[in-house]
């Protein structure tokens, strides 16, 4: 009985052992492995520490929102006076910005680098209805109004009216949207149909401007949306979306 006994014993310690040994083995000193929960990830010696997410002070939330009026009033007084040369001020040379126009069933993505195509031209289409619109409310922190074109068998128009400016909403824009033309005028579709690399470029790039988007402001009566970020400390605009009629 006790030859049995210690024939379990020794098993059990070289069992333990070998279960040390692998666990402790470091083959690469340059990788560790870091437990997260039941997910293991490969830790870098220039990859960032896994810290626990620290919620916002009520202080600091109230200081974004006064930050963002404050930015937001001095945009819409240089975006009411049509200064080209201001507002190109909020415009980052590298991101530049995206206007989403729909007209009739599908919505185009149009990139500029400016202003002045936009304000200089003679058009009046959807898209250029920007040289007319002033905006004179006064937004209001809440749930961004959504419209809505009454396929479910609703009516059509905004869930809700008003002037509101929030920063929690949907960032992933690229649903619906057909065209992605550059400042040129260009659709990027080649003559069989099919959407060019230069399509995908921009696609691109408007996806990196909405995820970099932090605020938005709406307002139904004026029929628009503008998306805000913050770029190495500076406030730029990075979309408009303008809203029309689903039947237009």
């Amino acid at each position: 009985m006790n030859t049995v006994i210690l024939l379990i014993s020794a098993l059990l310690l070289t069992s333990c052992f070998n279960n040390k040994e692998k666990i402790s083995v470091n083959e690469n000193p340059e990788k560790d492995i870091i437990l997260i929960g039941k997910t293991a990830e490969l830790k870098t010696p220039d990859s960032s520490e896994k810290m626990t997410e620290r919620k916002p002070e009520v202080s600091e939330i109230n200081n974004q929102k006064k930050n963002f009026l404050k930015q937001f009033e001095k945009f819409k007084t240089v975006f009411n006076s049509k200064d080209i040369s201001k507002l190109n001020e909020y415009i980052n040379p590298e991101y530049g910005f995206f206007v989403l126009d729909n007209p009739g069933a599908t919505v185009n993505a149009y990139q500029f680098n400016s202003f002045d195509s936009i304000f200089k031209n003679s058009r009046e289409t959807d898209l250029y209805r920007l040289k007319n619109i002033e905006i004179s409310c006064e937004p209001k922190r809440g749930k961004i109004p959504v419209y809505r074109c009454g396929d479910d068998g609703s009516s059509e128009g905004w869930d809700k009216v008003g002037c509101y400016y929030s920063d929690d909403f949907e960032r992933n824009l690229t649903t619906g949207i057909y065209y992605f033309v550059d400042e040129d005028g260009n659709s990027n579709i080649d003559d069989n149909g099919n959407y060019t690399e230069a399509n995908y470029i921009l696609q691109a790039k408007f996806n990196r401007n909405a995820e970099q988007s932090e605020n938005v402001f709406y307002s139904t009566n004026f029929m628009i949306g503008l998306y805000f970020g913050e770029i190495n400390g500076k406030f730029y605009l990075l979309m408009i979306n303008l809203v029309t009629p689903c039947d237009a």
